[in-house]
């Protein structure tokens, strides 16, 4: 599982990880919580990725889960462990949610973002993330499932859209550039006229 997991990543993330993949099988709730700090699923922390046993009562979605959290651990090997926090979330979590076919996102599918984002329940895309300010899922009223999944689709957009920005833009990243000025020297037009072109799009489907 891990192999094709590392393969798919560095496929849809243009880029190789700079060092081995560690991963941490948690062997209780309470050891993921003393390690890590938090209570979830799974979590990229301190170059390696975490795993909790409450993964055992759904494990259909261990896959998709430990693809998410290496498309966050290549970004932080290339731009720092903190690069993700520097980031929109809607970017960090949309391509690893993309990149792993909906893992972290398993509660909402496509169709339901889809109608979610054309009856005016959505995420606006921001161009600079930060540690104080950053706009998560609940700055817009979204459960995280659909925050993610959304955002996913756009990012999805974005690739299909101009695949070369979308592989600059990334290039960018890894070199520890900011979202900002990445996505302003990767795309020819403002994201706020892509995300328009975005639903113009859904809508058409």
């Amino acid at each position: 599982m891990l192999p094709e997991a590392i393969n798919r990543v560095e496929q849809r993330q243009y880029n190789h990880f700079l060092r081995p993949v560690r991963v941490y099988v948690c062997s209780s709730r309470e050891s993921f919580r003393d390690m890590t700090g938090r209570d979830v699923r799974a979590l990229t922390y301190r170059d390696a990725i975490f795993l909790s046993p409450q993964l055992m009562k759904d494990i259909d979605t261990l896959s998709g889960l430990l693809t998410h959290e290496l498309s966050h651990l290549l970004i932080g090997q290339y731009a720092g462990m903190l690069a993700g926090a520097k980031m929109p979330s809607w970017f960090v979590e949309g391509l690893a949610t993309y990149v792993s076919d909906g893992g972290g996102a398993e509660d909402v599918t496509d169709m339901e973002a889809i109608q979610a984002i054309l009856s005016g329940r959505h995420f606006v895309p921001e161009q600079e993330g930060g540690f104080i300010f950053r706009k998560t899922a609940s700055s817009f009223g979204l459960r995280p499932h659909m925050f993610y999944r959304q955002a996913a689709l756009f990012v999805s957009f974005l690739k299909a859209h101009d695949e070369m920005a979308f592989k600059r833009l990334l290039s960018c990243i890894y070199r520890g550039r900011g979202f900002k000025d990445a996505f302003r020297d990767s795309y020819s037009v403002g994201i706020d006229i892509l995300y328009q072109e975005f639903v113009v799009k859904l809508n058409e489907r």
